[in-house]
């Protein structure tokens, strides 16, 4: 795993609960850390109507390494038909991305 390469990758869910797939991906170490931001309202089109929900958006810390994987455990377990996984290259601080390194497998 290279430092050059850690990412964020953010997810939207309707649900005010921790998703089965944020435990899957901390249990199999794929991600150092989920952060939920609770109470965010997306509006979209889906399926040629505008529509607007109250979700939460969940943060993950991790690798670009395990994005792919990531998005089959997401896909595999959301609820969603099609989930939002969007994932942006970041910065991080060294003791932040040291402790992701030894975090994430």
């Amino acid at each position: 795993m290279k430092k050059e390469d850690p990412i964020l990758i953010f997810c939207t869910t309707d649900q005010e609960t921790r998703p089965v797939w944020v435990d899957a991906l901390l249990e199999r170490k794929l991600i150092a850390c989920a952060t939920r931001i609770s109470n965010c309202e997306s509006i979209y089109w889906w399926q040629g109507k505008l529509e607007t929900a109250k979700e939460s958006l969940w943060i993950l810390k991790t690798f670009q390494l395990h994005f792919e994987e990531i998005v089959r455990t997401i896909e595999n377990f959301h609820h969603y038909s099609t989930p939002e996984i969007l994932s942006i290259q970041i910065s991080a601080a060294e003791k932040y991305l040291t402790w992701m390194v030894e975090t994430v497998q």
